[in-house]
């Protein structure tokens, strides 16, 4: 367990825990597998380790971080002395090894003093948002929605994001609670298809940024509503879907010069975000003017 605390106006308490799931027991019984998550009727088990973790903290004039290294995740969380949005969140990152486990399913459990109720939203496609709510008639697993790049708890004054480099399953079974599903490391085929179990698993990464904004005039958490990223949020989104490649080359090695081309004569709106763009490089072709 690893206790946060976030400042933005006000302040707010934030813990992160990592937690197994199991599957169902039984012979006759499906199990989870590749399309299907069914856990044992055991739910959430703590994550717990025979020795205490290795602790690194480091402090510099660009960022500051604390890295605990467990057996089968190295968790990192950063902040970045930064202006801008960069130094507006703090980042959060996993490196998961769970090759050594069978018929288990690793989840960051944040844990936030927010109170969102039964509701949290989140991300159909990196733009809408969706409203989810948990509903204690389902089962655990029904509870769980997909989460492109981003989901939020929020109460009338603070709202709490969380935005993501990759794709995966969410859920907020406790008020002021998110899971996030790391890993799956199963056995058995699931009879939807695959023909076999999840296996194949390798050393995964995985990347967050953890925003605190202010709510001003914000509604009281209940009924329906149709809520958006902030622009903040927005950028810091961005940033993580689209990171920019630095490419490196020896020093006695001549780079070709690529000829300058400038089509704009300032730049872009910062709700506009250019998907792709490319350009020519041949010499024998000359660009329209």
């Amino acid at each position: 367990m690893q206790k946060l605390r976030l400042r933005a106006g006000s302040e707010r308490q934030v813990q992160v825990h990592f937690l197994w799931y199991g599957t169902r027991t039984g012979a006759n019984r499906d199990k989870s597998g590749a399309y299907l998550f069914l856990p044992g009727e055991k739910g959430a088990q703590v994550y717990s380790f025979s020795e205490p973790p290795l602790v690194r903290v480091s402090r510099g004039p660009l960022y500051s971080d604390i890295t605990s290294c467990l057996r089968h995740v190295t968790h990192t969380v950063r902040l970045y002395h930064l202006e801008g949005h960069a130094g507006r969140s703090l980042e959060i990152s996993n490196m998961v090894d769970i090759r050594s486990q069978v018929n288990r399913e690793l989840v960051m459990r944040i844990v936030t003093d927010v109170a969102s109720g039964n509701r949290f939203h989140s991300d159909l496609n990196s733009f809408q948002m969706q409203q989810r709510r948990t509903l204690s008639k389902l089962p655990l697993q029904a509870n769980f929605y997909p989460m492109t790049s981003a989901a939020f708890l929020q109460d009338a004054e603070t709202r709490i994001t969380v935005l993501s480099a990759q794709s995966q399953g969410v859920a907020s079974l406790r008020p002021g609670e998110l899971e996030l599903v790391l890993d799956r490391r199963l056995q058995q085929d699931d009879n939807r298809g695959l023909g076999q179990g999840v296996m194949d698993n390798k050393r995964t990464s995985s990347l967050y940024h953890l925003l605190l904004e202010e709510r001003r005039g914000g509604q009281e958490v209940g009924g329906a509503s149709v809520e958006h990223l902030s622009l903040l949020a927005h950028l810091t989104s961005l940033s993580l879907s689209h990171p920019p490649i630095t490419m490196v080359a020896p020093v006695d090695v001549q780079v070709p010069k690529l000829r300058p081309f400038l089509p704009l004569r300032s730049s872009l709106p910062c709700d506009l975000h250019l998907l792709n763009l490319r350009t020519l490089e041949d010499p024998q072709i000359t660009p329209p003017t």
